[in-house]
Order: structure tokens, then sequence, then C-alpha cells
């Protein structure tokens, strides 16, 4: 077992040293082929994905340099891959054309205008293709509400309308307006922070305050007092006197009881992260944006979510939709590991390039997600074991070794703020013992052996 692992983790070093020479070739204007290297390495040659992954490098290199050839033409230099590579290829093709479709976005509203009955006042938060407001809806008083605006396509009202749980952001009503191909989505407006927001600031205050870094950084820029922050039904349980690990796993504990709650109404949320948890000074984390969820009685889903929260079974399917069956609840289980871990370690999971194509990097994503260490960056932050031990089983690259559901995770996480310091020995390694046995950097430098 240890030796293929290691053997393994070598075949995929050379495969990124091979990649980064290919890359840095193409870049003094030579034109390499995957069949030199192929040729060389008889162990990559053998490896039939990590094969396929070399030929679409040179693939997407002759694309980036406008020389791309044919399909036929280009598999036919490949017949042992050819089959893979042009179900490969026919789904770079596709994921091109979604990324570069030419037409226009419809316009989104602007701060001061009155859009379908509301006032607008200000910007809460922006997505994609969707823009959160600050609105005041004039048929009800002018109360204050939180309009989501996106463009007019997929489930999410009826996703969001069948759920009804203090852990999920709730919505009001959904208005369309037709002629802009726009739609909105009314939910009450809750002071507070999305969670990515709130760990940056409560991150450089997490050994002088433990917990309350969280309480400290929910109050500013509120119109409350911080001590009032957390004096609050949705703040029940909130292990305020305790440390930031207790606090995160309090925070990843009732994010699990929302996503237990979804996955019982057969809803997959495909797109779990820390900008996707509201942090409310009265409600506590909320779940929300189910702009990407599954549902069985919704089969019209968009597809998409955000590469590097992905499981690997989703970033397969994100290569090929033909794999999109593999895609299941433990998926969310995959995010809320790395949400966990971004909050523990303080920093977001790696990120190819904004310049690889997308199918590139989502491949890129697949190689590092068989190894969970790599995910992040070095950390020298002491991490409490047994939550980090919770961590990695959700990063477990197969499923059916992750969590069997969410209430499972819950049930870990509830364990853990009971007795803290306890450890168990029967759980896989932890980041930090397997970053000891193999460093991690962005980026594989070096020549070839």
């Amino acid at each position: 077992m240890l030796h293929s692992l290691r053997e393994g983790d070598l075949l995929e070093e050379l495969a990124a040293r091979v990649k980064a020479e290919l890359r840095a070739r193409f870049g003094c204007n030579e034109r390499p082929v995957a069949w030199e290297y192929l040729e060389r390495f008889e162990s990559l040659r053998d490896n039939h994905d990590l094969a396929v992954s070399l030929i679409y490098e040179e693939f997407c290199l002759l694309e980036e340099a406008a020389e791309v050839p044919g399909t036929e033409e280009f598999c036919g230099r490949y017949l042992p891959w050819k089959d893979s590579l042009e179900v490969q290829l026919r789904c770079h093709r596709e994921l091109r054309g979604l990324a570069t479709d030419a037409r226009p976005a419809p316009p989104l509203p602007e701060p001061g205008t009155s859009w379908n009955g509301f006032l607008i006042d200000s910007i809460l938060g922006r997505g994609g293709t969707s823009t959160v407001y600050l609105a005041f809806e004039e048929a009800m008083g002018g109360r204050p509400v939180a309009l989501k605006v996106s463009p007019d396509r997929g489930p999410e009202p009826g996703i969001i309308g069948c759920l009804d749980h203090p852990r999920i952001m709730p919505a009001f009503s959904v208005c369309r307006d037709t002629a802009r191909g726009l739609r909105g989505l009314c939910m009450p407006y809750r002071p507070g922070a999305p969670l990515d927001a709130l760990l940056r600031r409560a991150w450089p205050l997490r050994d002088s305050h433990g917990a309350s870094a969280f309480r400290a950084a929910l109050g500013v820029g509120l119109a409350l007092p911080p001590a009032q922050s957390l004096d609050r039904p949705g703040w029940q349980g909130f292990p305020a006197s305790g440390t930031y690990d207790e606090a995160v796993a309090w925070i990843m504990l009732v994010a699990a009881q929302a996503v237990f709650h979804i996955h019982s109404h057969g809803i997959v949320h495909c797109d779990i992260k820390p900008s996707n948890l509201y942090v409310s000074v009265q409600d506590g984390p909320l779940l929300f944006d189910f702009g990407f969820a599954r549902s069985r009685s919704a089969p019209d889903a968009l597809p998409g979510g955000t590469l590097a929260y992905m499981a690997p079974e989703q970033l397969r399917a994100f290569l090929d939709p033909r794999c999109g069956s593999e895609v299941g609840p433990t998926a969310d289980i995959y995010a809320l590991g790395l949400t966990l871990a971004e909050l523990s370690l303080g920093t977001p999971p790696y990120t190819p390039p904004q310049t690889l194509p997308a199918a590139l990097a989502a491949r890129e994503l697949l190689g590092r997600r068989s190894h969970p260490d790599r995910m992040f960056p070095a950390t020298e932050r002491p991490i409490s074991p047994a939550l980090e031990r919770i961590a990695m089983r959700c990063l477990a690259p197969t499923p059916g070794q992750r969590y069997a559901d969410a209430g499972e995770l819950a049930r870990s996480l509830g364990e853990f703020l009971e007795n803290p310091s306890a450890s168990s020995d029967c759980s896989p390694p932890t980041m930090n013992e397997l970053s000891n046995a193999m460093a991690w950097c962005p980026a594989i430098a070096g020549s070839l052996p």
C-alpha cells in the first residue's frame, strides 16, 4: 500500500514536471509534442490517465498559440488514447463555447433605481452572474430585503421554496423581468457578513481572542455593539469562551446540519464554500445560493460550481457530463471538508491560474484531489489533531471513504466540541503528518530526471 502510493506520487510529480517543461518550451517558441516524453518515460506511457493529461496539455498549448489542429487529425497522432482524447476534446470545446458565449449578459439594476417594485439601495455582494442588493420592497411598506437578481434560468426558487430550516436562508418571493430576462429572489435582510469575509477579519485575532474572534469580526461595520452579536437564538451553543478551533467546529456543525436537511429532500447543493455561508448577527450561519443545486424534482439544474471546491467526482462530471450521475450528497461533504480546512488554516484551497482553460484547470485540480495534503499551502499554525482528522475524512478521494451523510459529520463535530482534547487512534493521518511526509508547493520546478 505505502509502496504503491509512493510510486503514484512520483508518477504524478513526473507528469507535472513534463507539463511544466512543455509550457516553458512553448514559451520559447518551440513546439514539443507529448509523444517525445511518452516515449522517453515508459511509466507515463503505461498510465492511461496521465498519458491523456499530457496529450491534452499539448492540445491546450497549441490552442493558446492559435495553431490548434482538427480533432480527428490530433487524435490520430495518439491512437492508443484516441477514444479518451475524443471525449476530452469534445468536452473541452463545449466548455470553451460556454466560456466564450458572445451573447451579452442582461444589464442588472443600478443602485438608486427602482426595479419590479423594489427600490435598489446598495450592493451587498456579487456572484458570477448575479448581484445581491439591499433593497426596499415598496408594496410591503418599504421593508428592507436582500434581493438577488440574476438571469432567469435554473430551478433555484423552486428548490428554496421546499426548504424550511433555521440554518438555511429563506426566501419571501420571486419576481421576473421578462423583457430583460432577469429574475429577482427576495430574501429577508439580516445584518451580517459572508463567512469568507468574516474569516479575513477573524483570522488575525485567532490567538488573542480565541472563539470570540468571530464575535469581534462580526461587529465590524455593523450598527450594533459587538457584545450583542452572539446574544441571539441563532448563536445558541456557540463556544464563546472556547478556542478558535472550537468556533470553527461549531460553525461547520451547524452548516452540516443545514446540508443534512437539504440532502433529506433529495437536493445536492453543488457549490458549498465560505462565500455561500452567510453569518447573520441574529441567526448565525446560514446556507444560501442554490444557483447550481440539483434536485430530484428539478432536473434542469445549471451545470457548474466553483472548481476549487469541487469533489473529484464533480470535477470528472465537469470534464465529462456523462459522469454527472456520480455527483451525490458526498460531494457536498467534500466541500464542507475544504471549508473546514480553510477556516482552520486561514487560507483557501489551491486554485489554478485564471489563465488556464477551465478544462485544464479542472484536470489539474483532479490530479491534486488524490493527495489532500497538496490542496492547501503549508502552514505553521498547529491544528487540533481531532479536528484535522474530521477534515481529512471529508476529503477522502473516494466517496465511500467519507462520512456516510452530513448528519454523521455533524455528530463528529459535536463530539469534538464536547471533548476538544480527545483524539482517535483509528483515524487517517492528518494534514500536518502528510505535509511532513511530502512537502507541497504550487509549482514544480527543476529539470527532468
